[in-house]
C-alpha cells in the first residue's frame, strides 16, 4: 500500500511541479509562486500519505507578518505540513541538496527561494546577508529551520545562530511552528503556531527552545490519549 501512495505522490508533486515551472517562466511576481504551489499540493499530498494533519492559531500566520517563522524539522514529510501553512510572500531558506529534485531544484529559487550550504560557512552567511536583504527591501517573511538539519527521532535538537541574527538585523519577531513529532503519531501530525518572540536577541535561543520544546510534548501527549483537539 505504501508504494502505491508513493508512486500516486510522485506524479502529484511532479504535476504541479511542471505547473509552477511554467507559472515561473511568465510570472511577475515570483514570491507568491511557492505560497500558490504549496496550498494547492500539499494537503493532497498529505492525503495521498493517508496523514490527517492540524493546524492550530492559523490566525497567528498573517498577523504577524513579516515575520521569520521558525520550525522543528524531523521528517521529509515536513515540507508538506509547511506548504499547508505557508502565507503569502515567504520564501523558504533551504539545503542545498534540495537542488538534485529535478524541477523543483530549478524552481525554487525561481520562486524567490535561498539554498544554503551549511557545510561552507562563507557561503552560509552570503545566504543569510542575502535573506536580510530581500526581507528588509521586499519586505517578505521567511521560513527556517533553527536546528538545521532533520531530527528524527533525536527530539528537538540545538539551534543555530543564523535565525536570531537575521531576526535581530531585520527587526523582525520570530514566530514558532511547533509540529508533534511524526514518528511517534505518524498517521495524525499537528502544527500550533505560537506566540511570536519580540524583540528578538541572541539569548532568545533558550526561550524558543523551551517554549517549542514544551509545545511538542504537550501535542505528543494529546495524540497518544486521543485528546487532540480541531
Amino acid at each position: 500500500m505504501i508504494i502505491l501512495r508513493l508512486f500516486v505522490l510522485f506524479f502529484w508533486f511532479s504535476g504541479g511541479m511542471l505547473a509552477m515551472a511554467a507559472l515561473a517562466l511568465f510570472s511577475r511576481n515570483r514570491y507568491e509562486l511557492m505560497p500558490f504551489y504549496a496550498r494547492r499540493v500539499c494537503p493532497t499530498a498529505l492525503r495521498i500519505l493517508g496523514i490527517d494533519y492540524q493546524i492550530r492559531n492559523v490566525e497567528r500566520l498573517s498577523a504577524h507578518q513579516p515575520c521569520i517563522y521558525a520550525f522543528n524539522h524531523q521528517h521529509i514529510w515536513d515540507i508538506f505540513l509547511l506548504g499547508c501553512v505557508m502565507r503569502h510572500r515567504t520564501i523558504v531558506i533551504g539545503k542545498k541538496g534540495l537542488r538534485k529534485i529535478p524541477i523543483f531544484g530549478w524552481v525554487f529559487p525561481r520562486a524567490g527561494n535561498l539554498y544554503i550550504d551549511r557545510a561552507n560557512p562563507e557561503k552560509a552567511v552570503a545566504t543569510m546577508r542575502e535573506a536580510h536583504r530581500r526581507i528588509t527591501e521586499e519586505g517578505l517573511s521567511v521560513i527556517v529551520s533553527p536546528e538545521g538539519t532533520r531530527s528524527g527521532k533525536r527530539g528537538l535538537l540545538p539551534f543555530k545562530k543564523g535565525p536570531f541574527h537575521l531576526a535581530m538585523g531585520t527587526n523582525l519577531p520570530i514566530l514558532p511552528i511547533a509540529i508533534s513529532s511524526i514518528h511517534k503519531s505518524p498517521r495524525c501530525v499537528v502544527a500550533e503556531a505560537l506566540e511570536p518572540i519580540f524583540p528578538v536577541t541572541m539569548e532568545s535561543s533558550v526561550e524558543l527552545h523551551a517554549r517549542m520544546k514544551a509545545a511538542i510534548d504537550r501535542l505528543d501527549a494529546e495524540l497518544a490519549t486521543g485528546a487532540q483537539k480541531p
